[in-house]
């Protein structure tokens, strides 16, 4: 009896602890989905929140994080009355190393004032100041997140700034994939001009691009996710892919051709769920 009743006792006591180990890890979980999705909304906060209003030119964008974190960015910001600022970021793995990384680059790629002073440049004198280029952009990011072998980090980054009035795009793309071109009256191409290394892998100048658009031309920056998307082959969406589908739907609105490019992603996956951060940022002149 004594032998039973000890045995009970000792079972009682390691259920008790089992109980309260478990309430302990579901509690610590609760944190990190709370601090999870805190984080996500400090992601989606730091997304256009609303389009430039721009006469003849119409802005559209689509994002969607593989997992609750992305380590892709991107936005667009009117500059002043004659420009406006576009870019997609791409930090590599995922994660919350990813999308810290994410969240400070945003943070300096931002046209706010008081959020950042990357866009404009020191005024010379009281009444007159400028945009930094596309490349200068690029220079500055590359300083200031150098290389980590702690982290071993690093960016791609196609940013560009759009002159509204001429229909001129001026851009940089750092190890990124170039832009895709649908022309109102010609097949739809890319652009695979390097204009320098990824961010923060090695120092170097980066050459700028000039895309001079025509009345009804629309330009798509896009990240490798859309590229590199899976089906059950194992077969990647690729870049003729992609170019083909911009060239379909060029008869939906801006819009609704990012909306059916997606739809498109999912069905060659066979799912929803992407596997990679997806995002593209479009724009069609006048």
């Amino acid at each position: 009896f004594v032998g039973v009743q000890s045995d009970v006792t000792a079972r009682k006591q390691a259920e008790g602890k089992l109980i309260a180990a478990n309430a302990e890890i579901e509690a610590v979980n609760r944190r990190m989905r709370s601090d999870l999705e805190a984080a996500a909304r400090v992601q989606q906060a730091l997304l256009p929140s609303s389009l430039p209003h721009v006469e003849g030119v119409q802005f559209a964008w689509v994002f969607e994080p593989c997992t609750e974190l992305a380590g892709d960015s991107l936005n667009i910001m009117q500059a002043d009355g004659e420009h406006v600022c576009l870019y997609v970021l791409d930090v590599s793995g995922h994660g919350l190393a990813s999308a810290l990384t994410s969240v400070a680059f945003s943070r300096f790629l931002s046209v706010r004032p008081e959020a950042s002073s990357l866009l404009r440049q020191e005024p010379i004198v009281e009444s007159t100041d400028r945009l930094l280029t596309p490349a200068e952009i690029a220079e500055f990011l590359n300083r200031k997140f150098p290389w980590d072998p702690e982290t071993t980090q690093y960016s791609t980054l196609v940013y560009g700034i759009l002159q509204c009035e001429a229909g001129e795009f001026r851009y940089i793309t750092a190890g990124h994939p170039g832009p895709i071109l649908v022309p109102k009256q010609s097949p739809a191409r890319s652009f695979n001009a390097t204009s320098g290394p990824p961010i923060g892998f090695q120092r170097g100048a980066y050459e700028e691009h000039v895309i001079r658009l025509r009345p009804g031309d629309r330009l798509y920056l896009y990240s490798d996710g859309v590229i590199e998307a899976m089906n059950a082959s194992d077969e990647e969406f690729g870049k003729e892919r992609l170019i083909g589908a911009l060239d379909e739907l060029r008869d939906l609105s801006l819009e609704g051709s990012l909306s059916a490019l997606e739809k498109r992603i999912e069905q060659w996956q066979g799912k929803a769920d992407f596997d990679d951060d997806l995002s593209v940022v479009a724009f069609q002149w006048r």
